[in-house]
């Protein structure tokens, strides 16, 4: 979909033109619209104006936010493409709050991200898309900063509709090796090298491979690399998403229900992978490391069983009490093999994994929030105000020593899950917290389990992947003024 900035006279007069009210604002536009949330109305043109509009209502201005913006553009673009509408278009002094040309971002934003569609046979839906948004600017020179926002907000949207396009992926069509070859299309600007299983075993990458082992797919370990022109003696900021491409749960085998939506157990590595194709684009400041381990998740003849010990990469060993909870091993090698890369060019100046890791982040957090642990309070506050500005949000939940003890083991140095369903959660980050090459260094575990894909699709979204994280990342990037 394109984001065009126009001036006053310079959008297509088929457009319908989106107009937001506040309830009970003292001009309503008709005395069949109240503009409360949710509600819209197709209303006659207005005078001097030849565009269709659409109107819609955002509720009181007392409970206004950026979310609720977010929501009533998205379902009215939803809407509007349903009913076969093509262009539309929104006019920045035309709406009714303050600061309008922030309004206008949001709205662009969401409206583009609402129009993504994922089918394996995408020329035969009956289910067509906008293709076309005018923002509609006053003058010249709010055109020009309106059409350099919109190509900023196409460009991270890139990247979240390639992170949405990998996490759809079904595990059929979504081998490790298939996720490679997508990531290798992000052309010069990133750079991709892959080690194969013969390469891990050289490694002794033991934890990511014990995982690979139940699958007859190749496991490929992904790393992505993205050098800015200027700035690349900077210290890298690493970024490690868990690519499982399908998780049956392994021998520890999940029940048979919803267990299709296991293709997206590669949301980390999709959010990896999308942030480079945003990369590419914006080209960031500060130099960028990928870490994406791929590999599936199944009960082969030679898979691994419960109460195996295998050695990780960094030489901890680790008794894995449950083969479903695989991801955990696999960010282990991950991990460790983060910070010993980057020490290359210096340490990295973080380390921010990403990971639909645990079912207990579901219960704790439910589908709003994703949970945060960090052994750095900066890093994890500035990720925090990022999901703040952006609608992914974050909930820090604590690493304390304490909790060692669920993840120690009798046989070996660690267990890959707690006794018991105390802290899961937290358990799982005690765990990824022992594979840090340098505990020094900053680092954020971020547990996407419940906000990484959404079944039905809801608030203007569309169902499956969500593509959390790309927005995230820029957000976090534009407030240390690296974008």
């Amino acid at each position: 979909m394109k984001l065009v900035a126009v001036g006053e006279r310079g959008f297509p007069k088929d457009a319908v033109a989106l107009e937001f009210h506040f309830q009970r604002q003292e001009s309503s536009p008709t005395a069949a619209f109240s503009g409360k949330a949710g509600e819209r109305l197709i209303a006659a043109r207005r005078a001097g104006h030849g565009t269709p509009r659409t109107l819609v209502g955002l509720g009181s201005r007392e409970k206004y936010s950026a979310d609720v913006l977010r929501k009533a553009a998205a379902e009215a673009a939803r809407d509007l493409a349903g009913r076969g509408v093509r262009k539309v278009s929104l006019e920045v002094s035309a709406w009714p709050g303050p600061h309008p040309a922030e309004a206008a971002r949001i709205a662009a934003e969401s409206i583009r991200l609402s129009q993504y569609r994922y089918t394996v046979n995408r020329d035969k839906s009956p289910d067509h898309p906008l293709e076309s948004l005018f923002v509609v600017c006053p003058n010249a020179r709010e055109q020009k900063s309106m059409a350099a926002d919109l190509a900023e907000i196409s460009a991270v949207d890139d990247g979240v509709d390639i992170a949405r396009d990998v996490s759809n992926l079904p595990g059929n069509l979504g081998p490790p090796m298939k996720i490679v070859q997508i990531a290798r299309k992000l052309g010069p600007a990133v750079r991709t090298r892959v080690l194969d299983r013969k390469a891990c075993e050289r490694l002794g990458m033991g934890a990511f491979l014990a995982v690979a082992k139940g699958s007859h797919a190749p496991p490929a370990f992904l790393v992505l690399e993205y050098r800015p022109r200027s700035g690349a003696r900077r210290r890298p900021i690493v970024l490690v998403g868990k690519g499982v491409t399908f998780d049956s749960g392994g021998i520890s085998i999940k029940p048979a229900d919803k267990m299709e939506e296991m293709k997206h157990d590669k949301s980390g590595a999709a959010a990896v992978i999308g942030i480079f194709a945003m990369a590419r684009q914006l080209k960031p400041r500060v130099p960028l490391i990928g870490v994406v381990p791929l590999t599936e998740n199944l009960p082969g003849g030679n898979a691994s069983r419960p109460g195996d010990i295998v050695r990780s990469l960094s030489g901890v060993t680790i008794e894995i009490k449950n083969t479903d909870a695989e991801g955990r091993l696999i960010l282990a090698d991950a991990l460790y093999y983060a910070g010993r890369f980057a020490t290359r060019s210096g340490k990295p100046e973080a380390i921010i994994d990403l990971a639909t890791l645990t079912g207990a982040c579901s219960i704790a957090l439910g589908d709003v929030y994703a949970a945060i642990l960090s052994n750095n309070d900066a890093l994890a506050r500035s990720l925090e105000l990022a999901g703040e500005s952006c609608g992914e949000r974050l909930w820090r939940l604590p690493l304390h020593e304490a909790y060692e003890r669920l993840i120690k083991s009798t046989v070996a140095d660690v267990q890959n899950i707690p006794e018991g369903r105390l802290a899961g959660t937290i358990a799982a980050g005690m765990f990824l917290k022992k594979f840090l090459a340098d505990d020094s260094v900053p680092w954020a575990h971020l547990d996407i389990a419940a906000t990484a894909w959404d079944a039905k699709g809801r608030d203007g979204r569309p169902a499956g992947s969500t593509g959390i994280g790309v927005r995230l990342f820029h957000e976090f990037l534009k407030a240390r003024a690296d974008i």
